[in-house]
């Protein structure tokens, strides 16, 4: 694995720099991206899971108020048809009634013949959110109603808004990726000019030539003193040249 790394770094060291400034500018954009997409992608599914919460919370006390009587006086058949308006959510996959001692008294779907979920089962089945609400008369507790909700409509709206959202991203990435490969020439470009003036001086000696200085910043400096070093070396041959043709 060092080796790899090492290897991946030479490699890229070796790089010209305009390919440098586009990888670097590209890898900070798309982990950016990745990271907002995650954040959003959680967000998302958490708000969704809350406002769940909050409607199940809603029927739960609906439920448990219209409850109430069938519990007191034992009318099992009331209370199914109590639980039997859950229809109207297909995202509640089962609801219970049990007394408070765990006893099994309604559930939604009728005769299913699945385990009830009771007070003593905390844990919902994977994937289901499960709500519990105690069904009350004054303060005496008459039973436990129990909800299980799936989540996948939630994870389905959740991939639905992250695709549109990766789509957008994916747009914002390109133009970005475009706006970086015009950018990235006011570094690379005084560079590649420097280092053409430095190969030619080296290649046919002219003193005479000078690096182009348009900008103010740390290459432009550079520029210029590289500049100011070849007028000091052409003054400097010429003058020798003069002391040659006195002798």
């Amino acid at each position: 694995m060092t080796g790899d790394a090492a290897m991946f770094s030479t490699r890229f060291r070796d790089l010209p720099i305009r390919l440098k400034l586009l990888a670097i500018i590209a890898l900070a954009a798309a982990l950016g991206l990745v990271l907002n997409l995650a954040l959003f992608g959680a967000g998302d599914l958490r708000s969704k899971r809350t406002a769940m919460q909050s409607q199940l919370d809603a029927m739960a006390r609906i439920v448990s108020d219209n409850s109430v009587a069938a519990l007191r006086f034992d009318d099992a058949a009331a209370a199914e048809a109590t639980l039997a308006g859950l229809n109207a959510r297909p995202e509640i996959v089962a609801a219970t009634i049990t007394r408070p001692d765990g006893r099994p008294f309604a559930r939604y779907p009728h005769g299913a013949s699945a385990p009830m979920a009771g007070p003593t089962s905390a844990e919902p089945p994977p994937g289901l959110f499960r709500l519990q609400r105690q069904v009350r008369q004054d303060n005496e507790v008459l039973g436990v109603l129990t909800m299980d909700a799936d989540l996948a409509g939630a994870r389905r709206d959740t991939l639905a808004s992250l695709t549109v959202a990766s789509l957008t991203s994916l747009l914002a990435f390109a133009i970005a990726l475009l706006l970086a490969v015009r950018l990235q020439r006011s570094i690379s470009q005084p560079l590649l000019d420097l280092a053409k003036v430095v190969e030619a001086v080296a290649t046919d000696g002219d003193r005479g030539r000078r690096v182009r200085v348009d900008q103010g910043d740390e290459i432009g400096h550079l520029a210029g003193r590289f500049n100011a070093m070849l007028s000091e070396l052409q003054t400097r041959e010429a003058e020798l040249q003069q002391h040659r043709d006195r002798l």
